[in-house]
């Protein structure tokens, strides 16, 4: 009796533990999984640094004329710096705009309800002189309502277009960094400049492979931009709508 009492009490417990570890388990599978499928991976990865940089003090020595191509490559990298903030400073103006955007959708949607409820009371009292307004007020609240969903679509697509720009521009900018790593180290092999493990192809190389990350960073926007476009058209065609409504047509 005794040995039986051991034996269930044992194979009790040995469920109890086993059933726990297997619920910690699916809970730490979970929080470890959780950061990898908020990255998602899908999408295109963030330029970074670079690998390879060439200290411009091993060309002090060279005469300024000898660093003219120095100069213009310093002045495209200081461009491309600049379009990157300008980049920046589009996608955060439109992102402010999209929330106006959304507002006006509220209040857009309460005047379209209140014109419903003006024209159900119109309709009620049967007097013509006051159903003809209430129902263009109605139809006119229904299509500025509508505009308004489409001025949000609207923006969402430049957004995702600008995000793409913003991308593209920092690709740029990196590119741009590394053709001035690559002019220096030019002048330093032209020039019989050495420093220590000084390799010229690795310069060769970085470029060309941020050349091709811009390229393809370029085309994504392109295709963002047409989206974008085709939204807005959608939103000027129903903007115009509301207006002809308001002039006089149903």
């Amino acid at each position: 009796m005794t040995r039986l009492l051991i034996s269930t009490l044992t194979s009790s417990l040995a469920a109890t533990l086993a059933s726990t570890l297997a619920s910690t388990s699916i809970a730490l599978f979970s929080v470890l999984a959780l950061p990898l499928i908020a990255c998602g991976g899908g999408g295109p990865s963030r330029p970074g640094p670079l690998s390879h940089t060439f200290d411009e003090v091993f060309l002090d020595q060279l005469s300024m004329e000898k660093k003219d191509e120095m100069f213009k490559s310093q002045h495209e990298f200081t461009r491309a710096r600049g379009a990157h903030r300008k980049a920046d400073a589009d996608l955060a103006e439109e992102r402010s705009l999209l929330q106006v955007a959304k507002n006006e959708l509220a209040q857009a949607k309460l005047e379209e309800n209140s014109a419903g409820e003006k024209k159900k009371t119109a309709e009620a009292s049967g007097d013509m002189n006051k159903i003809n307004p209430a129902m263009k007020d109605a139809r006119v609240a229904e299509l500025a309502r509508r505009a308004a969903d489409e001025k949000i679509s609207a923006r969402k697509a430049k957004i995702k277009h600008l995000e793409k720009v913003e991308l593209y521009a920092q690709e740029e900018l990196y590119h741009r960094e590394a053709r001035l790593e690559q002019t220096k180290a030019k002048l330093a092999r032209d020039n019989n400049i050495k420093p220590k493990d000084f390799s010229y192809d690795k310069y060769e190389k970085q470029v060309q492979d941020r050349s091709k990350r811009a390229q393809k960073a370029k085309s994504v926007a392109d295709k963002e931009e047409q989206k974008a476009n085709e939204a807005k058209a959608k939103w000027e065609k129903a903007r115009q709508q509301v207006e002809a409504a308001r002039g006089g047509g149903m």
